[in-house]
């Protein structure tokens, strides 16, 4: 498997953390990737084969899934299967930068998969139509690019919950939510609203987002003990951390390191 990770340029470097290109070069027979939740949203643009299909814990049929489509905050593990020339470029979004691409709220659709051919029919369509001419990862980002800024509309993002942002980023989600607020000068009542208005979800469940990740990314290096992982990523003890993951995987973290074969789709924490 072939991954890619590109830092955007220009205007959307305001808005996009990064393009993550993701393709089964190896050409096995099946593609087979583990998503895990993470702290951002994103949009897919499948530049391969289009019969793709996914799995939820909640239904483990494999359904059809859109082929270029907006991924909402995931607080579920998935599994997508694909075939042998299955390909994949994914915008993954500052977490409230979402709001610039789409004419509809987040926080109307959590934890979705919606098409984006059912909201740009024309330009996706052109979009697919380029994405197959293109071989190299460059000139799919540059198609992907045109594509963001035909649809892009400024919205108003308050200063105070950007600076929120970054304190639980900071912080790695460690912050209690009142303290947030207090940092930034709103009462936890408003900061709730303004939050989840910009955002999509509530400051608390992000802040869970961000210290799974963190903890996560941390089991992928594979030079520390789950115990001090937990008490790293701010966790109680480790009971509380196995419980935490089996919540966002249904899976344990021991599982998980027995058998690593999952692909993150998240913000960089160093970015």
């Amino acid at each position: 498997m072939r991954h890619h990770l590109i830092k955007p340029k220009g205007a959307l470097k305001r808005y996009v953390d990064y393009y993550f290109i993701f393709e089964n070069d190896a050409k096995l027979a099946t593609t087979c990737v583990d998503v895990f939740p993470s702290p951002g949203t994103s949009m897919i643009f499948t530049f391969g084969s289009n019969d793709i299909r996914f799995s939820s814990e909640k239904d483990k049929s494999l359904q059809r899934c859109a082929d270029f489509a907006i991924d909402t905050f995931v607080l579920h593990k998935r599994k997508f299967v694909g075939p042998k020339d299955l390909g994949i470029l994914i915008v993954c979004f500052k977490p409230w930068a979402i709001h610039n691409f789409i004419p509809f709220h987040i926080k109307e659709a959590p934890n979705q998969r919606i098409d984006l051919k059912d909201i740009y029919p024309n330009k996706i369509n052109q979009l697919e139509e380029h994405l197959s001419k293109s071989t190299l990862d460059s000139e799919r980002v540059e198609v992907t690019e045109t594509f963001l800024l035909s649809i892009f509309k400024e919205k108003y993002i308050d200063a105070k919950i950007l600076k929120a942002h970054s304190i639980i980023k900071q912080s790695i989600g460690m912050m209690p939510v009142h303290d947030i607020a207090k940092k930034i000068d709103l009462s936890e009542k408003q900061f709730n609203r303004k939050f989840i208005e910009s955002t999509g979800i509530s400051p608390k469940l992000y802040s869970r987002l961000e210290r799974f990740y963190y903890a996560v990314m941390k089991m992928k290096q594979n030079d520390q003990s789950l115990t001090s992982i937990a008490l790293d990523a701010g966790y109680f003890d480790q009971s509380h951390f196995i419980h935490e993951f089996r919540s966002f995987t249904n899976t344990t973290p021991k599982a998980y390191l027995n058998n690593q074969k999952d692909i993150f789709f998240g913000h960089p924490l160093n970015a």
